[in-house]
């Protein structure tokens, strides 16, 4: 008789990586049980560390803290020479590394200077290219990969690209498109938009869902 073979899958991670700027705990809620939880504080992000040693103690004691050191006190365990890169590319760089990670949450990142917060935009967008987890910032942001996502919204989104890109929109919202709609760089033509249930959204290109 042939003995049934056992195949073991690897628990998928789930990251939080913290940057500098204020945030709701409660973005969080749906991460903190997950058994491979994971934390990194990127340079400034350490002005969280308290916080997530009060509400995440193990976790947080296995943390990963990385950048330069202008913006913290704290010692960093991978410390950032290289000027040519920000410390969140730094990071992002690190995460592309990664295997077997089911999503990356970011938290910290919005807000603030308006100049760091498009460039952080344009960086995790790069990074969505190259990696299949799903990939939030906050409760605000969602990147989808190329290709068909289907998704349940309801209430107000807008559709954003950060390269030139074309769209299908499908399903429960208010404008739709069944052939190929062209969406420049960061075009109001995906501007406010409603949704009301299940939506498919296929794109050529990684492509950002932002929540109002």
């Amino acid at each position: 008789m042939l003995k049934k073979q056992k195949h073991s899958q690897k628990l998928m991670s789930k990251y939080i990586i913290v940057g500098p700027t204020p945030f709701r705990w409660k973005v969080l809620t749906p991460l903190l049980k997950h058994p491979d939880l994971k934390l990194i504080f990127v340079d400034g992000g350490l002005i969280h560390y308290e916080k997530f040693l009060l509400k995440l103690p193990i976790p947080t004691k296995k943390a990963i803290s990385m950048g330069d050191g202008d913006s913290s006190s704290r010692h960093m365990n991978l410390f950032k020479s290289d000027q040519n890169l920000s410390d969140l590319s730094y990071c992002l760089n690190f995460l592309t590394r990664q295997k077997n990670v089911e999503t990356f949450m970011f938290v910290g990142f919005l807000g603030g200077r308006v100049d760091h917060q498009f460039f952080n935009l344009g960086e995790i967008s790069r990074f969505v290219k190259k990696n299949k987890g799903q990939v939030l910032l906050e409760d605000k942001v969602k990147f989808l990969p190329k290709g068909l996502s289907v998704l349940n919204i309801k209430g107000l989104f807008s559709l954003g690209s950060f390269e030139d890109n074309k769209v299908k929109i499908s399903g429960a919202c208010l404008y739709q498109s069944h052939k190929w709609l062209s969406l420049p760089i960061l075009s109001s033509r995906g501007l406010s938009n409603r949704g009301h249930g299940k939506i498919e959204i296929e794109s050529l290109s990684p492509l950002a869902i932002f929540y109002s």
